[in-house]
């Protein structure tokens, strides 16, 4: 009998042994495992006022390329439906910007919404990898919004118990200004990278005042909608990042009223590894 490595048609019995790409199953004891942790988490992020949504798995990739510019064909998992082009959702924050427009456009002050759910994106290799996640976006005006989403993610870490994490804090604007700090002897991470640093990085990491919350010319994330600050924690236990987030104003213009914006996500899959 051919194994799934070895049989490459469709619709075949070794097609029904193995997941596609990058995706995979849940035990019973991972289930609950996870669902314990996504407790603690979704616990924290209601005590501080965010209140939960949801969006569609589904949307127009119409709609995800033009808010995510550098989300390339290659990097979404496609399906077609009669005429229309859809895609796996590749990320939240675009498509609650597009509930926000919908449903809410006519809420007045702060909105703290939270989530939780899995995105796909294919990996460099082309395969289709699912990433479960649990965030939170913070949307208009709102004093120190920058600092409280960042404390927030703080409050998280406490709460699952998580002594040992870093947030390298860095902004759009240093990159932006055409000077590559690798290059330049400035220090990327540490107070010395507050140097001529922009002035919302200055902002935030004085408001936290937290010896874990550090300024990191560094950091740069290639999602073209962030706008101001971008930030990405890592543990040791971990050999990549384990939550990202920034600030995006503009975005949210694209689907109604035009308001501030600043949120994070977590790796679930990252978290469930650290925690085991």
């Amino acid at each position: 009998m051919l194994s799934g490595d070895d049989y490459t048609g469709e619709g075949g019995r070794g097609d029904a042994m193995i997941t596609p790409g990058e995706l995979q199953d849940i035990t019973p004891v991972q289930w609950d495992q996870q669902q314990a942790v996504q407790s603690i988490i979704l616990d924290t992020l209601r005590a501080h006022g965010y209140q939960p949504v949801s969006t569609p798995l589904l949307e127009y990739a119409s709609m995800i390329v033009n808010a995510m510019p550098n989300a390339r064909n290659r990097s979404l998992v496609q399906l077609v439906d009669r005429d229309h082009i859809m895609v796996l959702r590749p990320d939240h924050t675009v498509p609650i910007a597009r509930l926000v427009g919908m449903h809410m456009r006519n809420k007045t002050g702060p909105i703290k919404l939270c989530y939780v759910g899995p995105i796909y994106y294919r990996d460099d290799a082309g395969a289709c990898v699912e990433q479960s996640q649990i965030g939170v976006e913070l949307i208009g005006e709102s004093p120190d919004a920058d600092a409280d989403v960042l404390r927030l993610l703080t409050h998280v870490f406490d709460a699952l118990q998580l002594s040992d994490w870093l947030i390298d804090v860095g902004h759009v604007d240093a990159m932006a200004s055409g000077l590559d700090y690798r290059y330049s002897g400035i220090p990327a991470r540490g107070a010395a990278a507050l140097t001529d640093a922009p002035e919302a990085l200055q902002s935030v990491i004085q408001t936290c005042d937290h010896p874990q919350i550090v300024p990191n010319r560094a950091v740069v994330n290639d999602v073209t909608y962030y706008t101001g600050i971008v930030f990405e924690a890592t543990v040791p236990a971990w050999g990549g990042v384990i939550a990202t987030g920034g600030r995006y104003d503009g975005l949210l213009a694209q689907f109604g009223p035009d308001r501030p914006a600043v949120g994070f996500c977590l790796n679930m899959n990252a978290i469930m590894a650290v925690l085991s």
